[in-house]
C-alpha cells in the first residue's frame, strides 16, 4: 500500500517512541512518500536539531524515491491529464 503523510503525521511519528520500529515495519510492508510540502515545511524548522531529525525522516520514509509535487500542482497535472489538455494548451 502506498502512504503519503501530512505534516501532522510526521510530526507525530517524529516524537514517537516507537519510531524506528514503526518505520522499519513501514518500508517493509508499505511504500510510504513524501512530498515537497512536507519537505518545505520540515526545512522550516526553527530548531537546528530538530530540523536535521525530520529531514533524516523524511529521507529514510522516501526510500529512494524523490518527494512528490505539490498538492497543487499534482491537482493540476490530474486535471489536465482527464481533460485531454496538455502542456501548452489553453
Amino acid at each position: 500500500m502506498i502512504y503519503l503523510f501530512d505534516t501532522s503525521a510526521i510530526n507525530a511519528l517524529q516524537n514517537d517512541p516507537e519510531r524506528q520500529f514503526l518505520v522499519t515495519g513501514l518500508l517493509a510492508t508499505n511504500n510510504p512518500r513524501i512530498s515537497a510540502l512536507n519537505v518545505i515545511e520540515a526545512i522550516g524548522t526553527k530548531d537546528d536539531q530538530l530540523r536535521r531529525s525530520l529531514v533524516i525522516l523524511l529521507k529514510t520514509l522516501s526510500h529512494g524515491f524523490r518527494p512528490l509535487a505539490t498538492p497543487n500542482t499534482l491537482s493540476k497535472v490530474i486535471t489536465n491529464a482527464s481533460s485531454g489538455t496538455t502542456k501548452g494548451q489553453t
